[in-house]
């Protein structure tokens, strides 16, 4: 990427974010995917590191996560974070499909193929986030039961307590 490309948003506001600076070209993480990375600044203070795409593309990013936790916006007077709970609910719902038994989920899948989804300025597996929204957050590893690996029916969801299944799959797992 030019110097010159890469200066072409700083200075520029999305919502709260203010970008600050050009970070890098690349992955960020585990992703396979390369993107220019950009440092943008919260009005609240707090800074985070979005993806040019996330920037111009999306008109859910508008600040780092503070307008869900403060309760403004859509969510304004409600309690924090039980209405940011909520609010990723209703989004995670909206990306799966009923297949049977199974709620199947259509969105971003990590390179494991877990279901996965950002939440708070952080990528968390979506059968976690619904566990923590029903349950409450878990001690260990959450994993399915089902046998269908895109399934994130709270139902078929299993709380595993010594991590054996994944150690289990781990050793059966072929490199090619």
């Amino acid at each position: 990427m030019s110097k010159k490309r890469a200066q072409d948003l700083e200075g520029m506001v999305f919502g709260k974010l203010t970008v600050i600076r050009f970070v890098k070209t690349g992955s960020l993480g585990k992703s396979k995917f390369k993107r220019s990375w950009w440092l943008c600044k919260c009005e609240c203070g707090n800074e985070i590191t979005m993806c040019r795409k996330e920037l111009q593309e999306s008109p859910h990013n508008r600040s780092c996560g503070c307008l869900l936790l403060a309760g403004r916006g859509p969510l304004a007077g409600q309690r924090p974070i039980e209405e940011a709970y909520k609010y990723a609910y209703n989004r995670l719902m909206n990306l799966c499909k009923w297949n049977g038994e199974c709620l199947e989920w259509q969105g971003y899948c990590n390179l494991a193929g877990t279901p996965a989804t950002s939440f708070l300025d952080k990528v968390i597996s979506v059968r976690r986030l619904l566990w923590i929204i029903k349950y409450g957050e878990p001690e260990s590893m959450i994993t399915y039961s089902c046998g269908n690996p895109k399934c994130v029916n709270i139902n078929h969801c299993i709380e595993v307590k010594n991590n054996a299944i994944h150690r289990r799959k781990k050793r059966n797992y072929k490199k090619h």
